[in-house]
């Protein structure tokens, strides 16, 4: 009897340590960029074209097999390489703001897949729904878009 309850309790712990990792999606995971874009573009609407993008997507029912009702838990954190120009469509309903912001998830992001030349201070973005927020690198056309949900 010791012996299914050791085993009940290591399969507990091992279902809680992972059940994390199953509702998480990162780019990392995905080889060449237009892998990457694929499964990117079935969690995210693009609002343009993009070259390259880097991710890491939480959400609570991203491997859900039904559509039953129940918690919702969103954490998108996105860098997309955008064409020259194409910043305005993905910024609309926002305001800039001056106050700090911590940008370390963005900069993991890019550390990750894409390749930023420029050292410049990145706009910060907050968009009027509160649960959006986005750092752009002008000069590189860099966007790094957060979407939260509790």
């Amino acid at each position: 009897m010791p012996a299914l309850r050791i085993i009940y309790l290591w399969s507990l712990f091992f279902t809680v340590s992972f059940a994390r990792d199953m509702n998480r999606l990162r780019s990392v995971d995905y080889p060449g960029k237009e892998k990457r874009l694929e499964v990117l573009k079935k969690h995210l609407k693009l609002h343009t074209s993009v070259s390259d993008a880097a991710f890491d997507l939480y959400d609570v029912n991203l491997n859900a097999d039904s559509s039953i009702p129940g918690p919702t838990h969103r954490d998108y954190r996105v860098a997309l390489r955008l064409p020259a120009g194409a910043a305005a469509r993905w910024l609309t309903g926002t305001a800039v703001t001056s106050f700090p912001h911590d940008a370390a998830w963005c900069h993991a992001l890019l550390a990750e897949n894409i390749h930023v030349t420029s050292r410049q201070k990145a706009n910060f973005w907050t968009y009027t729904a509160k649960n959006k927020t986005a750092f752009f690198f002008k000069e590189d056309n860099i966007l790094c878009l957060r979407i939260f949900q509790d």
